[in-house]
Formats: structure tokens, sequence, C-alpha cells
């Protein structure tokens, strides 16, 4: 049917979901679907919905689908697929390409083309792109813009109408295009499972496309695409392998879901299994099935550390009296324990510390770099923390004037970087907060790091894992052949914080938790109660120690009133209202205002994962809105609207998302509906973010329940198997 665009009746941005009104000389149009008295026209008017529908009245519109009759709305056209048709004039062009539907092109720009080229433009653009540079004042950069988006348009409309029965968003149709171009209609109805090389495109939702486009269930592309699929999640879950018997029962499992009788065989999947090792796609060492990166990494790492662990520390001089001196300079008398980390980071090649809030490793650390100096006379050292804030609070803590992100030590600008692109030659190294660190970045840490630099690993053992695969913290202090102190004593302020007396309790397991000023629970009723409560809380705290110094940690990112999501939305609603369109930019449902909290979620050049900022301005810039955020550390950034996925709002953060960072007050929601992820180390973590104040608001039962779940749960790891074989091969 030929129509044309009329009024816009509802849009969701986030998926390109739109209901219009139409109008057309089309009579078979029924009767009831005629909006006659609402829109009197002489043309006759509906209602239609669909997908990516242009919104302009510029131009006409072919479109094919069904009338859909319901209880509420009455009988509607439900587009399926929809063609452009330009009126061929000049005016009709122009008006086709101002119309918003391409970016960068406003009515002097279209008129400018049209003068060139006349009836030929839409064929110039599309065909010969390169001519568009005899036009007058057309950048190459604005060529550019206007040629993609002409291209991108016309493929992305496709690209959503296909996959409309999918909920899949605008955001992700797009991805498709941008990872296969032109080809992506083709993709799409040929190899599917090509898809799950896209960001965002998991094989389940993969899975349904495919099957709808008559894949076989038994097809080895799909067998496949499940075990790469599992091996990630697998990974998701901190494993660096998995058993193979346990591949094949997880493949097993989700390709026969939802079948009534078998899809795929056992001896399918494991021909398939053997077919991807034998391709090198797959690693089996020994019955444990790798991803071959993987693998690589933990065996180099592995001989990294046993190799470091094995050379001479370098020749000093007189450690005792340095240590001497450097306590006397800021009067201090440490423990033992104290002394002898000291001692070790001198007499060995690679050290570990670890131990708890409170136990004085900060302190240790500045008598280590006195000792550097003193020894050396040199200032080669470097500090460094998985996270920014890591880094400035260790930077801070030592006196000294820069920490880095390990990130930013081995010029990895963005998460994607494959390798490093800085190597580590300082006299000596000192990475804190060890135990955030993944295999990946332990990898590339000690594969770019001099043989001859001195290192100290820092941490606390008793905090969350990486949220990256591995335990390498851990495996270190297991495999027993790295030296190693343990700081056990408490040594913090004469009343002693019961913020650290309490997390002492809870790594050990004990619930008779210390209440008072600092350290509080509040008691509620439900989960509704609970989310009441912390709005109160947060407010209250927010009006006396400043925004940036509250934090909201919840166990949950997603689902149910207490998750990061639902508190970030309501608290921002309230806090930060909304004042306007003009003030707000939009990405993939989430919205975004100026003044703002918000989480940097990606590496980038000059700004780390986990940086906290403000979105102090949203303006517009050739037709393309943008977002300035200012930083803590005062690093200022734009952000296009289409690139705010590297952004979420942060007056909420999930306690995985909190370490390596320090608040003056936190506020934690417990509940029992998070029976399953309250560990004791999750609630040891969050806990340990307060420097003054924690406020526990929820069921006090989900608290103890989680104190007494120590995480038993093993990480699929030989790391520390691996540097004992290593050591024991060279001694």
């Amino acid at each position: 049917m030929i129509c044309t665009f009329a009024k816009k009746l509802f849009e969701n941005p986030s998926n390109g979901y739109c209901v219009a009104l139409f109008q057309t000389d089309d009579s078979s149009v029924p009767e009831e679907a005629r909006k006659k008295d609402k829109w009197p026209s002489s043309k006759i008017t509906f209602t239609g919905f669909g997908y990516k529908i242009p919104a302009t009245d510029a131009i006409q519109l072919d479109i094919i689908g069904k009338w859909k009759k319901s209880q509420k709305y009455g009988i509607q056209f439900a587009i399926e697929q929809c063609a452009e048709i330009v009126p061929p004039t000049v005016e009709g062009i122009v008006g086709y390409l101002s119309s918003g539907l391409i970016r960068g092109v406003s009515e002097i720009t279209a008129r400018k083309i049209t003068d060139k080229f006349g009836l030929r433009a839409l064929e110039i653009i599309e065909k010969e792109p390169k001519r568009l540079s005899e036009i007058r004042g057309l950048s190459d950069k604005k060529i550019e813009r206007i040629v993609e988006s002409f291209s991108r348009n016309k493929e992305l409309r496709n690209i959503v109408s296909f996959l409309s029965p999918y909920d899949i968003s605008l955001n992700k149709a797009s991805k498709i295009y941008d990872k296969f171009g032109v080809k992506s209609m083709e993709i799409l109805n040929e190899t599917p499972y090509d898809l799950c090389a896209v960001k965002g495109f998991g094989f389940l939702t993969v899975d349904k496309i495919a099957l709808k486009v008559k894949c076989k269930p038994n097809d080895k592309m799909r067998i496949r695409a499940c075990a790469d699929y599992l091996m990630t999640e697998f990974e998701a879950k901190g494993h660096v392998y998995v058993p193979q018997q346990e591949l094949r029962d997880a493949c097993f499992g989700q390709l026969n879901q939802g079948f009534k009788i078998t899809a795929v065989t056992a001896d399918e999947i494991r021909n398939a299994l053997i077919e991807e090792i034998r391709a090198g796609r797959l690693v089996n060492n020994n019955g444990l099935i790798y991803h071959p990166m993987m693998f690589q990494r933990e065996v180099e790492l592995a001989k990294s550390l046993s190799d470091r662990s094995l050379l001479s520390p370098p020749e000093w001089g007189d450690v005792e009296g340095a240590l001497d001196r450097a306590q006397a300079k800021r009067e201090i008398t440490l423990s033992d324990a104290q002394c002898e980390a000291v001692r070790m980071c001198f007499h060995n090649n690679l050290s570990l510390i670890t131990g708890g809030p409170g136990t004085g490793k900060t302190t240790v650390l500045k008598v280590i770099i006195d000792v550097y100096r003193d020894l050396t006379g040199s200032d080669d050292i470097l500090l460094a923390a998985p996270t920014g804030k890591a880094a400035k609070r260790m930077a801070e803590g030592t006196g000294m004037l820069t920490a880095k992100t390990l990130h930013s030590a081995l010029g990895l600008t963005k998460e994607e970087d494959k390798e490093a692109h800085c190597s580590i030659k300082s006299g000596l190294v000192i990475v804190d907060e060890m135990s955030m660190v993944d295999i990946r970045l332990a990898h590339r840490l000690f594969r770019n790091m001099d043989s001859k630099t001195t290192v100290v690993l820092v941490g606390d053992v008793d905090q969350l894992p990486s949220i990256g695969p591995g335990n390498v913290f851990r495996d270190m202090l297991q495999s027993e052949c790295i030296p190693v102190v343990r700081l056990d004593t408490v040594f913090r302020q004469s009343g002693v914080s019961r913020i650290v007396l309490n997390a002492e309790k809870i790594r050990n397991g004990t619930t008779g938790l210390f209440y008072g000023n600092d350290f509080n629970f509040i008691d509620t009723a439900s989960e509704e109660e609970t989310l009441e409560m912390i709005k109160r809380c947060y407010f209250d705290e927010v009006k006396k120690s400043g925004l940036e110094h509250v934090q909201i940690l919840a166990p949950r990112r997603e689902m149910g009133e207490t998750s990061v999501l639902h508190i970030n939305n309501t608290i921002r609603d309230i806090i930060n209202p909304y004042v306007g369109e003009k003030n707000e930019l939009y990405y993939d449902g989430r919205r975004f205002r100026i003044h703002d909290k918000i989480i940097q979620n990606k590496n980038m050049d000059g700004i780390s994962n986990g940086d906290i900022g403000v979105i102090e301005s949203v303006f517009t810039n050739d037709d393309e809105k943008f977002a300035a955020i200012r930083f803590s550390d005062g690093t200022e950034k734009c952000y296009a609207e289409d690139a705010l996925g590297v952004i979420s709002l942060a007056y909420a953060l999930t306690i995985h998302k909190s370490q390596g960072s320090e608040y003056s007050t936190v506020i934690i929601p417990v509940l029992m509906r998070y029976y399953h992820m309250l560990k004791r180390n999750l609630i040891y973590t969050a806990i340990t973010r307060a420097k003054k104040k924690v406020i526990l608001i929820g069921e006090k039962r989900a608290l103890m329940a989680g104190i007494h779940q120590n995480d038993s749960s093993k990480r699929n790891s030989l790391l520390a198997e691996r540097v004992k074989q290593y050591v024991g091969d060279k001694k």
C-alpha cells in the first residue's frame, strides 16, 4: 500500500518501534480502520505500527503488512516491510535529504546537492559518492557522514524489520550493520551464527533467529557457536578452563532445550568438539578445555612467576640500616610482621603482602619506598593499581606524586587492546589491590615487565576475586613458591572504627557485630520499604557529606526495586528531575541528563574503567548531540550521544564495581531475595569500601546468612599448580 506519514503517536527510541497515523488514497483500507472524526481529510487516514518507520511527509512509503485488531486499539496496520518512495522532483529530493533521516544534511546542504546533480542526487550519493566532493563547502568528513548515513539508513531499516519479532533494540541492530555493513541481510539469512561475533548478541538470541531461518538443530555451526558461548559463560564466572565432560553435558542441555525429542546427540557434540580442538579453536589439556588464548596466558604467566621467584635479588647494601632510618624519619615503630614485609621485598625479586583494612599495608608501602630511595638514591618507582580510584588512593596514601592504572602503565588505552604498547622498566614496581587483577591483565603485566625489576604485589585476599577469569592473587599465595607476609594486626586509631572491627569479624565468619554511629543496621519489612529507607538515608548523608562522598552499593545490577538500575533511576529522578528534552541524551533505552553522576565502564584514552564523573553540559554540534563530562580528577571529555554505551548512572553501584574505591559513607541493601549472592567476601568487600560510616538496610537474617556463607566455589585454574611444577623443574 502506498501512503504518507502524517503524525507520530508513540515511539520507543531504544528499539525504533513506532505507532503513527498514515494517509493514503488506497480504498482497501477497512472502514473500521479509518480515522474520520479525529483526522478529517480528503485522504484516508489510518493507524499503523512497525519498526524504524521514516517519520517524514517528504516522501511516500510503500508498506507491506497485515491488518490486526485489538480490543484496546481497534484495527491497525502491522507494518512488516517499508520502502521509501522519493518524489521524482528536486523539491521531493530536497525534502527527503533534509527530513532528518540522513545525518548531517540540512535544507541548505540538500539544495547544494540538488543544485549540482538535480534528479540524479540520490543516485550519486549511492553509486558515485566521491562526486560529492565537487560541491563547494562540503568537507570530506561531512561527505563521509552523509554517505554512511544514507547507506546505513537503508540497510538498517531492513535489519530492524527482519529482527522485529525478537525484541532487538535499534542500538543492537546498528551493531550488526557496523560489523557486516551491506552484507548484514545476507549474514542474517545465510550464516546467522556469525552474529555471535557481534557484541551484545549472545548465542541464546542468535539461536532463536537461526532456527527461524531454517538452520538445522544439529548443524555443526550451531554446536560450535553453543560451545563457544558456554566457554565464554564459564569464563564470565571466573573459570580459566572447563572439564571436558562438563562442557559436553552443558552443550547437550543447551542444544536440546525446548525440543520434545533429542535434537542433537551426545556423539554429534563430541565429534564437533573434536573438530574444534583439531582446528585450534579450543585446547584440550589432559581433559581440561581452554580457549587457546586463556591456555597461553595461564602457561606463560606461571612461567614468568616461577622465573622471577628463582631470580637472585639485586645487591641492595645495608637494608637494615635503611629500614631503621626510615622508621626514625617517620617517627614510627613497625611491628615485627611489618618489618619482615619490608625486608622480604629487598631479599626477593617478587613478593606478596596481604592484609585486611587497618593492618598497616599503606605504612609498609611508605617504608618500602623510603628504603628504596635510601639504598638507590633514585625515584625509579612505579605505583600501579587496577582502577583509577585505587591508583589515586595509592598515591595519596604513600605520599607519591602519581600512581598509574595498570592499563595506563602498559599503554593499554582501550579495553580491546590485545597487546601492551609500553614495557615497564622501573627499578621497583608496587601493585595494590592485586585481588582485582584477572589472568588477562596479570599476563600482560608480567609479559611486559623487565626481568630486573623488583616487584611487590599487595592486596586483601579475603575480598571478592577479580571480575574477569582466574583468581591470580590467591593462586600466587597458594602456590607456596612466592615469598609472602600476612599482616593481621589492626593498628587504626585509638577509638578503633567499628568498620575495621566488624570487617575482621566478618572475615572470620563471626556474626556478633558491633553497632553504633559509624556502623548501623536498619531493619525493614519489605523490598519497597528498603528502597524508601535507602532514599531517605542517601539524601540525609548527601546533605552532610556531599554527593561524591556517599555511595549506594547493591549486590544485584538488575531485577528488583533494590537493584542498581532501579535505585539509580529512582534517585536520579528525585535529585536531578527532568527539565526538558534539550538537557537529555538517550542511548539504548537509558536517559542521561545534565548534572547526572556517572561512571565510566570501559578504559579509554585518558579515562579509566571505574572513573566517576558528572555530566556538565549537553550541546549540539553539526546536528549531533554531545555530553561534556568532568571526572573527579578534573579530566574533561565529550561523548557523542551514540557513544554513551561506555557510561552508566552511578548513584548506586554493584559491590563488584566498587572494588578499589573508598567512600566516606556506604549504604548497602541486604535482603533474603539476594540469598544466593550474599557471600562472606561480598559483604566484607562492601563494608570495607567505607572510611567513616556503613549503613546496612534490610533483613538482619540475610546479613547473618551471608556472613556464614563462605564462597567456597573454586574457580577452575591451574596457575598455582603450574607455578609449583615449573619451580620444581628448575630446582
